[in-house]
């Protein structure tokens, strides 16, 4: 549905989008399924691109040719699993907890930090390739008010790298390494309204994540010299949202049509590049005067990558032809946060189209019911089934983007 979801979303995927729509759950379920994604980038260079030596480049090409070949983001493919359940006892049904869980199939978590100056498309590099856990729980107080709270985690990488060497007799004194995974969770929030019959509107927070890893190594050759290495990078950035949201159902559930519009504040985003700080000393180099002389990288200030923030609008549309099939469509545009890279670094991205489709098929006999509560005898029915199988799939269109550099060698 395009992501059409703040005022749409039902049972476990709710707790990303909207944790206060699952409130609207009658009943607990569970899902399964498989997902892959695949990128079919084009970077045109005015140049002719070599990457072998600078000689046999110049020899072939003159001064004619581009050094850095575009990246393009990697395919990826994984799982998915979602769970909700609605308490009941004194309860009566008004709460429902909810997770949803992805996976990744090839790797668990791909981390890639290509250099600023190599054209690649950094919003999609390494996206699908990550552990994600929403964990949350809803509450009806009211027939039409329902509210909701959660945390999305991720996983924080640190390690340490420890080397004593003798160089005199050729030895290892010490060698120890430490690696460590550690969680990082963040906000989800949310609200929902029933302001009329068949009517839901909501408001789904997300709090923005990253995963940042820092892999500290020290060389220590003795009194002589010492070498200290440190490689730290912020990743897989999702920026902080709001989406506002709505859908209507009609009274015999055939059509569900639904809005949204989002907000994703980029220009928070974090310098994506990878920071490489080489620190020599030890008394020989230091003798030499030579201590400052090699150290790489210490004063090195963040690329500013001047992101801007987004509004996204989004329209999807279900009908549901028998009550065993559901078509569902939709449609919304993203305008590119990134500006025109034609300074020194190459973060490239376009505004997308993006284009969605899915089908759904129920077994078993149909389970209708409506929202909890005395004053929602009137709202429509909701079909579900005992099983279910879903299909659904995205598609990006970006628009072509012509960038003039302002560096002559680098058109």
């Amino acid at each position: 549905m395009a992501g059409a979801m703040a005022g749409a979303a039902y049972g476990g995927e709710a707790a990303f989008h909207n944790p206060a729509l699952l409130a609207d759950a009658s009943w607990g379920g569970v899902s399964l399924g498989a997902t892959g994604s695949h990128f079919g980038l084009d970077v045109a260079l005015q140049r002719p691109v070599c990457t072998a030596s600078y000689s046999s480049c110049r020899a072939q090409y003159d001064t004619w040719f581009s050094s850095r070949a575009a990246r393009q983001p990697p395919t990826s493919g994984g799982f998915q699993l979602s769970w909700h359940a609605p308490l009941g006892g004194a309860l009566h049904k008004r709460v429902v907890i909810g997770a949803l869980m992805a996976l990744p199939s090839s790797r668990l978590i791909h981390i890639s930090g290509p250099d600023a100056q190599t054209p690649h498309f950094y919003m999609y590099e390494g996206l699908p390739d990550r552990i994600s856990v929403a964990l949350a729980a809803s509450w009806q107080p009211l027939d039409w008010l329902s509210v909701g709270l959660g945390t999305q985690v991720l996983a924080a990488l640190s390690s340490e790298v420890q080397l004593d060497m003798d160089v005199t007799n050729h030895d290892t004194d010490m060698a120890a390494v430490r690696i460590e995974l550690q969680p990082v969770a963040r906000l989800t929030a949310g609200l929902a309204l029933r302001p009329g019959r068949g009517l839901r509107l909501g408001v789904g927070y997300r709090q923005e994540i990253s995963l940042r890893y820092e892999i500290p190594s020290q060389i220590d050759l003795g009194e002589s010299a010492r070498a200290d290495l440190m490689v730290e990078q912020n990743t897989l950035f999702s920026p902080s949202s709001v989406h506002f949201g709505g859908s209507w159902r009609s009274p015999s559930s055939t059509w569900l049509v639904a809005l949204d519009l989002g907000l994703a504040l980029w220009s928070s985003a974090p310098d994506p590049s990878t920071q490489v700080q080489i620190d020599v000393g030890g008394e020989t180099v230091d003798k030499a005067g030579l201590g400052e002389v090699i150290d790489v990288g210490q004063d090195a200030a963040p690329i500013d990558v001047r992101f801007a923030d987004t509004w996204t609008p989004a329209i999807a549309v279900q009908w549901r032809p028998l009550t065993a099939v559901a078509l569902r469509s939709g449609y919304a545009f993203r305008p590119s946060p990134a500006p025109r890279a034609s300074g020194p670094f190459n973060y490239l991205d376009n505004d997308a189209h993006m284009l969605g489709f899915g089908a759904e098929w129920g077994f078993g006999q149909a389970i209708t019911s409506r929202p909890v509560g005395r004053g929602n005898l009137d709202e429509p029915l909701r079909v579900d089934h005992p099983l279910s199988l879903r299909f659904g799939g995205q598609w990006l269109i970006l628009a072509r983007r012509t960038v003039h550099k302002l560096d002559d060698n680098d058109p």
